[in-house]
């Protein structure tokens, strides 16, 4: 067989071989992330595959989340600290969505189409991207916004109201401190609390 043969019989054999679906690496990766606490965090709201590549008995997985700053206590990205005398914590000025790329290798094919992601002979993670979705950003996704507001802010709905009323006077006028897009929101929060 000459090299060019040689070439074209590997790359039919990769082209073979089998493949995870996205749905099965993606049951693989929560599983093992909600072990995790740490990992956990990270997905717990949802996560998307974004690319899948196979060579041999290694498998690239590219995938991205979002996550709330508050949660990870990062007070660098606080918009405002919640008054101590309601809630400790803060309001996040953003939120992130980062892309991972994991990459596992494993002995045999059977190890590796059973996706036991703890079974690996190799396991590399390296964040692939970052990008930083500000409140008033034009791009700020949609359902995104939805999810940041609906799910996380009303479960500090309080500390915000408490925060705002009391810290900022936001009875009289919102706080220019506050994104135009969450004004309507917080006003909301501030018109329906009670001292």
């Amino acid at each position: 067989m000459n090299e060019t043969e040689t070439k074209k019989t590997h790359k039919r054999a990769m082209q073979s071989f089998s493949k995870p679906s996205a749905i099965e690496i993606e049951n693989a990766i929560f599983k093992r992330n909600a072990q995790d606490p740490f990992r956990y965090n990270d997905i717990k709201y949802g996560f998307e595959i974004v690319n899948i590549e196979r060579f041999e008995l290694t498998l690239d997985v590219t995938y991205s989340f979002y996550y709330d700053p508050a949660e990870k206590g990062e007070a660098s990205r606080a918009l405002f600290h919640y008054n101590e005398d309601y809630a400790s914590g803060f309001f996040s000025e953003c939120i992130p969505k980062v892309t991972i790329q994991e990459r596992f290798t494993w002995t045999t094919e059977r190890d590796l189409l059973a996706l036991d992601l703890n079974n690996c002979i190799e396991h590399e993670e390296w964040v692939n991207d970052q990008k930083d979705y500000y409140w008033d950003d034009p791009d700020f996704p949609t359902d995104l916004f939805h999810w940041a507001i609906v799910e996380q802010a009303w479960a500090d709905s309080d500390a915000i109201a408490f925060t705002l009323v009391n810290d900022f006077g936001a009875r009289d006028r919102m706080p220019d401190l506050i994104p135009r897009a969450l004004q309507p929101y917080f006003q909301k929060l501030v018109n329906e609390f009670e001292d």
